[in-house]
């Protein structure tokens, strides 16, 4: 798979991206289209089960995949849940249609550079999303699209700083985003990003003491970030969200339904489509069932990627850091109701779980990235019988 599957797999970036970049105004038969187009290039490029998803987190991600789907059907807004819900099956076809790429050869160097790509046109297509349907240029808007597009970048900085992956390419646009454009919890991922990076990796573990000041200057920021939300809307958001939550435990008031909850709470402000804390909103909207599924999920990406870590992976290295970053920013904020995020995040991890094939393995970008990274661990050698083998700690298991 050389030029047509880049080809396609870029379209397929683009497509899944720019789904949700026009979130209050998308037709109903678009979500239908790009169902059915996910769901095409899925069997065009199928490879099996065991190639679309690592076997340890199947059975987490039909959990939560059933669990928003029940959350939906028993929603107080079924028609906007049940859309919601389409788009999040949507998402579960694009992983497996990466999981697909990769089987067939296609190097995780080239889809990362895809994607990359596809978050530089998508972030401008969401921006000027904004200017197309009238929105004023107040400064909370600019702020708002500014907090996705750093979630979006602090996930892809990791990853080609680990694997030296289209660096220009999002090193620029990731620091002056982080630094200069505003966002606090922006910010606060990165640095915790940064963090979780220096902990990984084992040369600058022995600077321990100054990773441990920096973790409680960090943690007494975002301290003072929190009370200064507390008194700047915060609380109001937080507030209807626990009321929605409390109404209905189990399932809660349904996928995409904060929105008209706050909007009856607080008519005269702005439109707010989420709680500012993605704990809170899976809580408000899928309930206990919804968020537990979640967490099983985010925890078994967790351990599957920290197993390719000890195995030596820079992928896995960056993958970790940029999810460590988004769960960060996901404290005050939810970067994953705009497509474009969920879109890299998926993409991210499952270049981090990607076991090198035969066919990929001699792929630019693959072997000489992996063999360059100093700080990495070098795989564990058994000796007498399996001498000469590389031990994976059970990667290849995934």
């Amino acid at each position: 798979m050389r030029r047509p599957g880049q080809l396609l797999l870029l379209t397929g970036a683009l497509m899944a991206g720019l789904v949700y970049s026009l979130f209050a105004s998308r037709p109903a038969l678009y979500d239908v289209s790009y169902l059915l187009l996910l769901a095409l290039l899925v069997a065009w490029t199928w490879r099996g089960w065991r190639a679309a998803v690592p076997p340890t987190l199947a059975a987490p991600a039909l959990a939560f995949g059933g669990a928003y789907a029940l959350a939906a059907l028993a929603s107080t807004a079924p028609a906007r849940s049940l859309r919601d819900a389409a788009i999040v099956a949507g998402y579960g076809l694009l992983f497996m249609l990466a999981g697909n790429l990769l089987a067939r050869g296609l190097s995780r160097a080239v889809l990362f550079r895809a994607v990359t790509m596809a978050a530089l046109v998508v972030a401008g297509v969401a921006a000027g999303a904004w200017l197309l349907d009238g929105a004023p240029l107040t400064g909370y808007r600019l702020r708002l699209e500014t907090n996705n597009s750093v979630a979006l970048y602090n996930l892809l900085l990791f990853p080609a700083l680990t694997a030296g992956q289209a660096v220009p390419l999002v090193v620029a646009p990731a620091v002056f985003l982080t630094w200069f454009a505003g966002s606090r919890g922006g910010l606060v991922a990165n640095l915790t990003g940064l963090f979780a990076l220096v902990g990984i990796l084992p040369l600058l573990r022995r600077y321990w003491p100054v990773l441990l000041a920096g973790l409680v200057a960090m943690g007494a920021l975002l301290l003072l970030y929190m009370n200064g939300l507390a008194h700047g809307g915060r609380s109001e958001l937080w507030g209807v969200g626990w009321e929605m939550f409390s109404a209905r435990p189990w399932l809660g008031q349904g996928p995409g339904t904060y929105q008209a909850a706050f909007m009856a709470a607080y008519p005269d402000w702005a439109k707010y489509n989420h709680a500012h804390n993605a704990v809170l909103n899976l809580l408000a909207e899928t309930g206990v069932l919804g968020l537990g599924a979640a967490f099983w999920l985010a925890v078994a990406s967790g351990r599957a990627l920290w197993r390719q870590v000890q195995a030596g992976d820079p992928w896995a290295v960056g993958a970790l850091a940029g999810a460590v970053a988004l769960a960060a920013q996901s404290l005050v904020d939810v970067p994953t109701t705009r497509g474009y995020v969920v879109v890299a995040l998926l993409v991210v991890v499952r270049l981090g779980l990607q076991l090198p094939s035969p066919e990929a393995a001699g792929a630019p970008g693959e072997t000489e990235h992996r063999a360059s990274w100093r700080w990495l661990p070098a795989p564990h050698v058994e000796s007498g019988d399996g001498a000469g083998s590389i031990a994976t700690s059970g990667v290849e298991n995934l």
